[in-house]
């Protein structure tokens, strides 16, 4: 049971990262252009509007996927969520 845990933990994993990192790259972008064109800049608006939705899409998308596969919670600790946690802090289910 621990391995199949395990195992479906890190694919849940894999697959949030593979989904929500191209949101997140152009939330990235957004954010950089906010910042390259300036609060004056026609562009400012446009780039802040799509750093929002891409990062928020970004994370939904990862906190729909990223969960422990014995109680369906995101893993966290006291830092916030870890990026390949070795074990759930509600459950203590194995992830790694």
């Amino acid at each position: 049971m621990t391995g199949d845990t395990i195992a479906e933990f890190q694919r849940r994993r894999r697959m949030a990262s593979r989904l929500a990192m191209p949101w997140m790259l152009l939330a990235t972008v957004g954010l950089t252009l906010t910042s390259y064109f300036g609060k004056d800049a026609d562009w400012h608006d446009l780039a802040m509007i799509a750093f929002v939705v891409c990062g928020t899409i970004g994370v939904l998308i990862a906190v729909s996927i990223y969960r422990c596969p014995s109680c369906e919670t995101v893993p966290y600790d006291e830092d916030g969520v870890p990026l390949n946690p070795a074990r759930c802090k509600k459950c203590g289910a194995s992830l790694r």
